[in-house]
């Protein structure tokens, strides 16, 4: 249940931005009934793996599962701070599922050596350095990461290409339910485009939860440096927060 609830919403996401793409080709697409993922029948997929920063002490793992089918190209992250591994476990688990368009690109673990101790910072950087989530270049600034680690997932996001990012964090706590935290909601970097990827992805999501304090929220961004923000420059990345006792 701990990562099944964001898992189950994520899955419907490519369907909801495929309408979303149409929109921006001039149509108007349908809200979509959410998703039950045994009714989905996946398309034949293909799947390949590779490292990222191979042989260093930040070698982690990539896939990339394609339908075969037109539709928009998503990156999914997690792990990026090392004591919140519910966002590596919700993206590992949900590579596996049923694909009926578009691709997905996973690196679920991008800060292994943060994961393997349980800690926020990659371990053994520099103060400057050791939150990965800061060494990302800002949407519209230079283009340009920090650090080895952030250096090696910048060059795999820019050979990739996607349209969106998904990039999934843990909280302490569930926003909705007055907390602080940023737990369990969907935090938007500041682009026209995205605001409607957002209402579509918390109605799509929030179906599965029958707890109204435990419904993502909505929030919105500044500067956020996110795997794929800057990439567009047209600020199309979009980070998900899950709560942390689901």
């Amino acid at each position: 249940m701990r990562t099944r609830m964001l898992a189950a919403g994520l899955l419907g996401v490519l369907s909801l931005l495929t309408c979303a793409r149409a929109a921006e080709n001039g149509g108007t697409p349908a809200r979509p009934a959410p998703l039950a993922v045994p009714a989905l029948k996946s398309a034949v997929l293909t799947t390949r793996t590779g490292l990222i920063a191979e042989g260093s002490a930040f070698q982690t793992r990539y896939w990339i599962v394609d339908s075969g089918v037109d539709g928009p190209k998503v990156l999914v992250t997690g792990g990026v701070h090392g004591d919140e591994p519910a966002g590596a476990v919700a993206a590992d688990e949900i590579r596996c599922w049923p694909l009926v368009k578009g691709r997905l690109i996973f690196v679920p673990r991008c800060n292994v050596p943060g994961l393997e101790a349980d800690t926020r910072d990659v371990p053994r950087e520099p103060t400057e350095l050791a939150d990965l989530n800061r060494n990302f270049p800002l949407s519209g600034k230079e283009d340009a990461a920090r650090g080895p680690l952030a250096k090696a997932l910048w060059a795999f996001v820019r050979e990739q290409r996607p349209d969106y990012t998904l990039d999934l964090h843990e909280g302490s706590d569930f926003r909705t339910a007055g907390s602080g935290s940023v737990g369990s909601s969907i935090i938007r970097v500041p682009h026209p485009e995205t605001a409607a990827l957002q209402d579509l992805m918390l109605a799509a999501v929030n179906a599965t939860v029958a707890d109204a304090e435990k419904r993502f929220a909505r929030l919105r961004g500044g500067g956020q440096r996110l795997p794929g923000a800057g990439l567009r420059r047209a600020a199309r990345g979009t980070r998900v927060h899950r709560g942390d006792h689901v």
